[in-house]
């Protein structure tokens, strides 16, 4: 009995730990994601005062989210300042209540990922019940931080035009920040089709090494763990922003030493709201290729991308979902130039050929036809066979690759 009262105690005890251990890393997980958070949060801030510019105290500030209904209240100092720290970006609507005065509501404050927004109340001496209506666009100095940063929205990732469907691209407009590859900066890293996640393109920022820039998504950090390079972002219709911070940001993104990339991705609101898109690139409706000699039909490229994204509320102000898809067809036919044999070198004919050849096997070999030459063994033509036919007139042949991707 004593044996068992033991064990039992011990299981008990182990179980607790487990128990304990379960609780502190679900603590951990929502504390960090909430660490996370705040990199692609905002924050609104101002002060409350009357028409002659005296503070006002414990007037009542409340901000709404005008897509999702999240609301925050908060309530002014002794010195009429408030703060609204760690709110989703969006767009808001702001309300400020005080005894003694007419209410005072501001729409249209749309805040932006890492954004902190200024906005100061004048409140007018009057009764409660009427109400002193401001309709504003963005805030667009942050008088807050020294952060350099620039920001591109919903309606610049979806009206301009992305012929690579990378929103990174969009990047390369921001002065300072150059698009570099293995080859060096003067070439393009920005495939022509996002085929994977990984091997994203090399972007430095004023001057930094590629592999000096964070890349994050709500938070979460997307660099490649080999060469510590940014990876490619989901389709553009699942970004709802992204900024770049090039200077004088802070601590929470310490991972980088040259540029910040900040994205915050699409979520759904209290309206059901979607979109289905298909993009087309066809051999059909392009020019000549240039390397093409007439008769001969251009390579073939057939490109298609289409996909499907809505969302929408699962519980009205509450819970909401928003979903995504993108889907890749690519067939195409590449055409590579490359050093060929002419006809009669595949015969072994290399009259025309001004040099010495030399065979491998120490053997000097002739220049009319497979003969010995003046070595002791013949010379070996069988390997020219391999080479492919030239398609011009000159030493030059075009090889035709055949590529299909299904993504």
């Amino acid at each position: 009995m004593e044996m068992k009262t033991k064990d039992g105690r011990l299981r008990s005890q182990q179980f607790r730990l487990i128990g304990w251990l379960f609780l502190l890393a679900l603590t951990v997980g929502y504390w960090g994601s909430l660490a996370n958070a705040q990199a692609t949060n905002a924050q609104i801030s101002g002060r409350v005062v009357d028409q002659t510019g005296a503070v006002i105290l414990n007037a009542t500030i409340d901000v709404q989210n005008t897509g999702t209904g999240l609301a925050r209240k908060v309530s002014s100092s002794s010195t009429g300042e408030y703060a609204i720290p760690s709110i989703p970006v969006g767009t808001y609507k702001l309300s400020a209540v005080a005894a003694g005065f007419k209410t005072y509501t501001q729409s249209g404050i749309v805040l932006e990922g890492g954004q902190t927004a200024r906005v100061d109340v004048i409140l007018q001496v009057g009764s409660a019940s009427e109400t002193v209506e401001v309709s504003a666009a963005a805030v667009q100095v942050d008088t807050s931080s020294a952060t350099i940063r620039t920001e591109v929205d919903t309606r610049q990732i979806q009206e301009l035009p992305l012929n690579t469907r990378n929103s990174l691209q969009l990047v390369t407009l921001v002065p300072g920040v150059g698009n570099a590859s293995a080859s060096g900066a003067g070439t393009s890293s920005l495939p022509a089709v996002v085929i994977n996640q990984r091997s994203g393109p090399l972007l430095t920022v004023n001057g930094s090494r590629a592999n000096g820039s964070q890349l994050s998504l709500d938070g979460a950090i997307l660099v490649t763990g080999l060469y510590n390079r940014p990876a490619n972002l989901p389709n553009p219709d699942s970004i709802g922003e992204f900024s770049l911070l090039t200077n004088s940001f802070g601590a929470e993104y310490g991972h980088a030493s040259g540029g910040a990339f900040v994205a915050v991705s699409k979520s759904g609101t209290n309206s059901f709201h979607g979109s289905a898109w298909e993009f087309l690139r066809n051999d059909a409706l392009n020019a000549r290729n240039w390397f093409v000699n007439a008769p001969a039909p251009n390579p073939i490229y057939k490109q298609h991308q289409f996909g499907v994204a809505g969302g929408g509320p699962i519980l009205k102000d509450k819970a909401f979902f928003y979903v995504t898809y993108q889907g890749l067809r690519l067939h195409q036919v590449t055409l590579e130039s490359l050093a060929t044999i002419t006809p009669a070198q595949r015969t072994g004919d290399f009259s025309a050929t001004a040099a010495q050849l030399i065979d491998p096997k120490n053997a000097t070999c002739g220049t009319n036809g497979n003969g010995p030459g003046s070595g002791t063994n013949p010379c070996n033509y069988s390997a020219a066979n391999g080479y492919v036919l030239p398609r011009a007139t000159n030493t030059r042949s075009e090889v035709i690759t055949a590529q299909q991707k299904r993504i």
